[in-house]
């Protein structure tokens, strides 16, 4: 194989897209050499679709016609997806094993009649792959649910650990704000004066001053945001505001309200004082923060000089009074906070306290904004409404997080005798909204209304409960709450009291140990329990290498006799290279992406070949990703020993995955992860200079919080991989980037409408990053609306490069036609939802598996049967070969009997 060239400026560095395409058409055309096929012949791909154990079954028979046309040989690639992985996977590893690398040998094996090849008996028998031995009490079935179970414990409890930690934030801060009052720092009341903060030292150098330092921190960088131009700094980055920006804002808040509270009977001067102070307080820091941009910014220089003086004017007297405005409010707010019922007053003041500062803030801003007029631009507008909306999502969550800390308990306790019903209905919702949310009745056109409603509202369902329930039992856990204390018929309110004084007498230092033991307990799981192992990845993995991997190592396989699987079944990705040269594509989730125009897809194309493994991403105005892509050698991605087949098979057909492309969904992507429904991997960056050897990362807390959350992108070390369907299930997207000149597409996925969604969705991408326009018209397939039957199961058309000659596309899909085989019939008789049922349906019986092969192999046969029976007229026999440069005497034909087709269809419908 030809050694890939690396960037002289940098060895370490990633092979770009063009590199690795040199790379990997120099071993094309080594292989083609060896095979004897003339360096001019025409670019073949075959593609396998994505659509379970039904795309498989399916196109093994596809496969079995192709073999004995002698027409697999003619073929480049093989470009795979999902399901139709499963058996490219089975096909590559049978090439190499049975055929030594030559398709050419092994297509007399394949034939169908006389007896049948090893490798199809065995996929026959494993036709049910997750659990061979069916039956609910079955080894294999109690063995899967324990396999399940063990990886669920071991995940929730790193993220129950977690939330515990959270959850105990507000008792923490509770407990230890009151022992600041006695803490000394040296020199903040010096600071303080010298910052013109007189009344707030002269308040309490702590609370005040600490949070008026935070506030200054905020006001300050602010400024330096307001006032960038040019090159955009890294404070401007939105990472940064929220560091340097809102949380401070939120510590500031936090230490106020608590300040107020605390103080609020000795706060006794009028209102006229507070919003003098007010005013002088809020305008220091902008004066501080525009000084400092002049020291520092040569830009904000230039800026601020240029400025007339009206705007100056304006810009000191609106900052007064909206400082004043201010003033007046907190006024209101520190008179309100003295009528808190006792027993609760802390922690109102300080949970609802701290919310109602941060919207004193905004209005502040808000009286900023409308003073200033036209003197500020429409950008500055912006900037505040955006950090406006954080402001507002941080108190939103920290009044949230009180709320469950003060009333889970009390609400439990009160709500005791309705306790079995509510848990049901909570698990109930829960359930239902994890199988539709997951399945395909929902998040499409046409869905039911309340289906798509359940999907959506069950798991804030789920995690509201969660919350309740996990809250509730550390508090009772903690403090000696006693719930039979309270007459029956108590209040809410009343529980609250009683659970509350109960909470006020448990240690401030007891409740810290608790939270950073949960904390070490979570950050020792997620190193040790690791993201991928316990996943479900590798329950499903290894079940597919024994099916389709162990099938071409028959009689030499020797399974463990208990697990019956073997190590040995699964071979390394880089001892692949043949023709037709196999991709597997699986799609790079970027659910968190910066591409604004990729909001809907997601997600990327990823692939795995014999040489290299990698993605490239489309360049947009609006990506600011810093990786956009990169290639790494087979051989060394993913751990010492490279990346295996195996792998990328399963990785491939990740299809229940909480980060999954265009599907992926906020509520769903945290029902999934919770209930640790991931086939998905976490795999090494083709980008980092390390991780991309790595099977996976050391610490997975972080990567879980990323699935948890919907925040999965291109530019950590380890990126999210799943099922290649989750961005193009049809699988020509990396033939066409390859420029094939022709492609012939099997489509096996679920589309008993016959909507050709996979069809159009690859046609949609293939134009918007390639610039390449498919043409082909589908009619002749959708199936006559009285008898079900299809005149055709082909359609031909044109792919229009724009940097390459014109390519043809044949695109077959399983229909029922009225010659179909009697058997075959006769099961669509029996099962309506033939030959399109759902891909949830991973357990096929002996009959299904054999109808949808046959249906396969009928189906292609008749095609290329017909076509080659003209082409080379009355000496045709179906084992003769087809010289590659009658590939487009081939495709001229079947577009003739296409066109015929849908004039027939056409004049049926007129």
């Amino acid at each position: 194989m030809p050694a890939p060239q690396p960037d002289p400026a940098d060895p370490d560095a990633p092979l770009t897209l063009a590199a690795m395409l040199q790379h990997e058409r120099a071993v094309l055309d080594a292989l083609r050499v060896q095979d004897g096929t003339p360096a001019n012949a025409p670019r073949v791909g075959l593609a396998f679709s994505g659509g379970g154990i039904r795309s498989a079954t399916f196109n093994l028979g596809v496969i079995q016609a192709l073999a004995e046309r002698k027409l697999l040989r003619g073929f480049d690639y093989l470009s795979t997806v999902s399901g139709g992985g499963y058996i490219g996977g089975w096909l590559a590893a049978l090439i190499r094993r049975k055929g030594n690398g030559s398709v050419a040998a092994l297509e007399p094996l394949l034939a169908c009649g006389g007896d049948e090849l090893t490798a199809v008996r065995f996929l026959r028998s494993y036709s049910n792959y997750l659990t061979p031995h069916s039956g609910l009490l079955s080894a294999d079935t109690l063995g899967a649910v324990a396999t399940y179970l063990r990886n669920l414990y071991l995940n929730l409890s790193v993220l129950i650990l977690s939330v515990a930690a959270l959850l105990l934030l507000p008792r923490l801060l509770i407990a230890a704000l009151p022992q600041l009052a006695g803490l000394q720092l040296p020199g903040l009341g010096t600071l303080l004066e010298w910052s013109g903060f007189h009344s707030l030292n002269a308040l309490h150098p702590i609370y005040f001053g600490l949070g008026g330092l935070s506030l200054l921190v905020a006001v300050v960088m602010t400024s330096f945001n307001l006032v960038s131009t040019g090159t955009p700094r890294w404070y401007c980055q939105q990472g940064w505001v929220l560091r340097l920006i809102v949380l401070p804002t939120l510590l500031a808040a936090a230490l106020f309200s608590y300040g107020f509270f605390l103080l609020g009977a000795k706060l006794t001067a009028p209102p006229l004082e507070w919003m003098k102070t007010a005013a002088l307080l809020y305008a220091l820091p902008w004066l501080y923060g525009r000084l400092l941009s002049l020291v520092f910014g040569q830009a904000e220089r230039r800026e601020l000089l240029l400025r007339p003086l009206r705007s100056s004017l304006v810009t000191l007297l609106s900052t007064l009074a909206a400082g004043a405005l201010g003033g007046l409010l907190f006024y209101a707010a520190v008179h309100g906070l003295r009528y808190l019922p006792a027993e609760t007053a802390v922690w109102w003041a300080v949970g609802l306290g701290t919310p109602l500062i941060l919207k004193i803030f905004s209005l502040v801003v808000v009286a900023h904004i409308g003073f200033m007029g036209r003197d500020f631009s429409n950008a500055m507008r912006e900037w505040w409404s955006r950090l406006g909306g954080w402001i507002l999502i941080i108190g939103l969550a920290w009044l949230a997080l009180f709320v469950v800390a003060i009333y889970a308990l009390p609400l439990l306790l009160w709500a005791s005798h309705w306790a079995y019903g509510g848990g049901a209905a909570w698990l109930a919702s829960t359930v239902t909204g994890l199988l539709l949310g997951s399945g395909p009745a929902t998040a499409k056109p046409g869905s039911v209304w309340w289906k798509e409603w359940l999907a959506k509202s069950a798991p804030w369902v789920f995690i509201s409960g969660l919350l309740i329930l996990l809250s509730a039992l550390l508090q009772y856990a903690l403090s000696d709450v006693d719930g039979r204390a309270l007459a029956p018929g108590s209040s809410v309110q009343d529980y609250a009291y009683h659970c509350l004084a109960a909470m006020n007498q448990v240690s401030g230092w007891l409740l810290l140990g608790v939270a950073l033991a949960c904390v070490a307990a979570a950050a020792l799981l997620s190193w040790r329990v690791d993201i991928n192992l316990f996943a479900l990845y590798y329950f499903y993995r290894d079940r597919l290498v024994r099916c389709y991997l162990g099938a071409s190592r028959q009689p030499e396989r020797a399974p463990q006799l208990f697990t019956g699987f073997d190590p040995a079944d699964d071979l390394a990705l880089a001892d692949l290279v043949q023709r037709p040269y196999p991709i597997f594509n699986t799609a790079i989730n970027l659910v968190k992406g910066s591409d604004l125009a990729w909001q809907q897809r997601k997600a990327a194309a990823f692939s795995f070949t014999p040489s290299h493994c990698g993605f490239s991403l489309a360049t947009t105005a609006s990506n600011t990703a810093k990786c956009r892509g990169g290639y790494r050698p087979s051989a060394g991605y993913l751990g010492p020993h490279g990346a295996f087949l195996g792998t990328a098979m399963a990785i491939s057909g990740a299809a229940a995955s909480p980060n999954m492309g265009y599907h992926s969904s906020p509520a769903l992507c945290l029902l999934m992860t919770v209930f640790n429904l991931r086939l998905g991997h976490w795999s090494g960056n083709p980008c980092h200079p390390s991780a991309w050897r790595a099977y996976g990362p050391k610490l997975g807390g972080r990567y879980l919080l990323s699935e948890l959350f919907g925040l999965t992108d291109s530019d950590t070390p380890f990126v999210y991989l799943s099922d290649g369907g989750h961005f193009e299930n049809l699988g020509i997207y990396e033939l066409v980037r390859r420029r094939c000149n022709y492609i012939v597409a099997i489509d096996a996925g679920q589309d008993e409408k016959f909507n050709f969604d996979d069809l159009g969705n690859a046609i949609r991408k293939c134009y918007t990053d390639f610039g390449v326009r498919i043409d082909i018209d589908v009619n002749a397939l959708r199936p006559d609306s009285a008898t079900g039957l299809s005149l055709w199961s082909a359609a031909v058309g044109r792919i229009h490069y724009p940097d390459a000659p014109d390519a043809q596309l044949l695109y077959l899909k399983p229909t029922l036609a009225c010659d179909i085989p009697s058997d075959v019939f006769n099961y669509a008789v029996s099962n309506p939802g033939f030959p399109h049922q759902r891909t949830s349906d991973q357990d096929f019986d002996e009959a299904q598996f054999e109808s949808y092969r046959k249906l396969g192999h009928h189906l292609a046969a008749h095609v290329f049967d017909d076509a080659y029976r003209e082409l080379l007229g009355n000496h045709y026999n179906a084992g003769q070969d087809l010289p590659n440069h009658e590939w487009a005497g081939l495709f001229r034909i079947l577009r003739a009997h296409a066109d015929a087709d849908f004039r027939k269809q056409a004049k049926i419908t007129t």
